[in-house]
């Protein structure tokens, strides 16, 4: 079915309206201020450069009290496969974070007249660009699955910017069947008469409430929190040529060496979320490169420990996940590291790492996992 609407998309002017919905017919907040007991200070370790942002514990808690959720209802919208939903020249999200493609086609005017490929009376959006990563999906989307009303996902199509296995076992688990699931083709959108969405959507805004929310809810399906952490690891990012530590051995070696006391490990991060969540909750210390793993710290348990190695590009989401866990976080970086640079060579100071992961372990020995 191809059909369009001349008055909704105008390639020459292309108009953002801010924190404006299309064709809004109802908005109704869903979440409550969050009260966190605890907040470890931040530790630091050696120049973290310039661009380092570090929340403090007020601004944590500000957000915490003050940060809301909202499910809102559409009517008569278009979505694309990226999650931006237009109508009238209005769209939703209007800002680059996560929508970079569709940011730089409203600065250039070149926003195209989308083809429309299916009408559908009622679905729900909360994806974004990077609908295809494991932590977005865990940050961003499972989350707000879990907070929508159940008489919102009852014979509602999910929109998502691909079919992925670990989308599948979100939806799973938020109860939603998997053929309800639908990816438009690239450049395409849907036309969708009824649509819902939880905002905000942006994903530099990991909201307190949906994490805790979520971790209750999983905590319950992985049982969760029944037995003492006891792990140590050192972990080295597998499957990839980025962030990975090519002097991984020599690193681990080293600190088991210095740091004899505990057993340090690397580990094998499975494919299924809930045993994502059952093996971090076994952790004392985790050690790694910035990665998608670490959105899994959530479901590690207070007082335990967290030792982000940073690279090039500064990233502070996981600072605000381990924060919301009431989980030490200790930061080092490494700005020769790049981001995604295919032909880089990841090499790290052990004489440093050793020093950093001595740290980790004296602090968890301090706490309640003596």
């Amino acid at each position: 079915m191809e059909f369009k609407d001349s008055n909704l998309i105008n390639p020459k002017e292309p108009k953002l309206v801010e924190n404006k919905f299309p064709n809004v017919v109802f908005q109704k907040i869903i979440s409550t201020p969050i009260d966190i007991p605890v907040i470890h200070p931040f530790q630091t370790f050696g120049d973290l450069g310039s661009d380092a942002v570090i929340p403090t514990e007020n601004e944590i808690r500000d957000f915490a009290k003050g940060s809301t959720q909202s499910l809102v209802q559409m009517k008569n919208v278009f979505v694309t496969n990226e999650g931006i939903m237009y109508s009238n020249n209005v769209f939703y999200p209007d800002q680059c974070d996560c929508h970079w493609r569709v940011c730089k086609d409203f600065k250039e005017n070149i926003y195209p007249n989308l083809k429309v490929s299916e009408r559908i009376p009622k679905a729900v959006v909360i994806m974004h660009e990077y609908g295809w990563f494991y932590a977005h999906w865990l940050c961003d989307f499972l989350p707000r699955l879990l907070l929508l009303p159940s008489d919102v996902l009852k014979d509602a199509k999910l929109i998502v910017t691909n079919y992925a296995s670990f989308g599948y076992e979100c939806v799973k688990i938020a109860g939603i069947p998997k053929k309800n699931l639908l990816a438009p083709p690239a450049d395409t959108a849907v036309f969708v008469e009824n649509l819902y969405t939880i905002t905000p959507l942006y994903c530099s805004h990991f909201v307190p409430f949906l994490f805790i929310n979520m971790r209750k809810i999983i905590a319950q399906k992985a049982e969760l929190d029944q037995t003492p952490p006891t792990k140590y690891i050192f972990y080295n990012r597998e499957g990839s040529e980025f962030r990975k530590i090519d002097n991984y051995n020599d690193v681990l070696n080293y600190i088991k060496s210095v740091v004899p006391e505990v057993m340090w490990e690397n580990c094998h991060i499975p494919n299924s979320i809930i045993d994502q969540a059952k093996l971090f909750n076994s952790f004392k210390v985790f050690f790694a490169m910035h990665g998608a793993a670490f959105a899994n710290t959530l479901f590690m348990q207070p007082d335990t420990c967290v030792v982000e190695i940073q690279v090039d590009r500064w990233v502070d989401n996981y600072l605000w996940v381990t924060a919301f866990a009431q989980v030490h976080h200790f930061i080092t970086r490494n700005s020769k590291i790049q981001w995604r640079d295919f032909g880089s060579k990841n090499y790290l100071e052990a004489n440093d790492m050793a020093i950093i992961a001595q740290k980790a372990v004296d602090t968890v020995k301090k706490g309640k996992w003596k």
